[in-house]
């Protein structure tokens, strides 16, 4: 899905996609800042600087708003992972920075947990969210399966290990230690700790 794009958008061509990046970007923060319950037309509105009608010029409802917003929240934390996953050659050191990525402890990272956590939230109880919710995950587990896959070849990793049993268990442990990031109850120097403890029982004995 295009990161200006999104269920319910009304495309304007006349008008430029960047003023919707704007309006999807102030969402992201919106809700990162004050919870799903927080995000209204006018707050987002006040929280981009454009007129308190424009963001339901492009979409039709808050909750196309909210959604279009996760997409492209996605999408841009994909980008960023993807830049940096391209200077790495080595398979397991890809591995690892798509976990520690995860958990990064940025201004950035943090925001995206933040986000994150609330469609998870509200995926529960809107089942458009929770099929949004479902790909994002099953997106990131395959490119976990990848990179697990090829340090298998790679001989960095036991021939038995199953890429797509070990990235459902890494992305299972990874969505654990996030919530204990986000309540504060683990630093993360500790959480990188764990990642980096069962990176090391995947690898086997040295």
């Amino acid at each position: 899905m295009a990161p200006t794009c999104g269920p319910g958008i009304r495309h304007h061509p006349r008008v430029e996609p960047d003023r919707r990046t704007q309006i999807l970007e102030a969402t992201c923060r919106v809700i990162a800042r004050d919870g799903a319950p927080g995000v209204r037309a006018g707050v987002i509105a006040r929280e981009a600087g454009v007129s308190r009608g424009l963001p339901l010029y492009y979409w039709p409802t808050v909750e196309a708003i909210v959604l279009a917003a996760f997409a492209h929240h996605e999408e841009r934390e994909w980008a960023r992972s993807d830049r940096a996953l391209a200077r790495l050659d080595d398979p397991l050191a890809r591995l690892r920075l798509l976990l520690v990525h995860e958990i990064a402890d940025t201004a950035a990272a943090r925001e995206y947990r933040a986000v994150f956590a609330e469609y998870e939230r509200i995926a529960a109880f809107d089942p458009a969210v929770r099929r949004a919710v479902r790909a994002r995950n099953e997106r990131w587990e395959r490119a976990l399966a990848r990179e697990i896959e090829a340090a298998r070849v790679a001989g960095q990793l036991p021939a038995d290990v199953e890429p797509r049993v070990a990235a459902e268990r890494l992305g299972t442990l990874l969505g654990g230690l996030i919530w204990h990031l986000r309540c504060g109850t683990k630093a993360p120097r500790a959480v990188r700790g764990l990642l980096d403890a069962e990176l090391a029982a995947l690898a086997g004995p040295a």
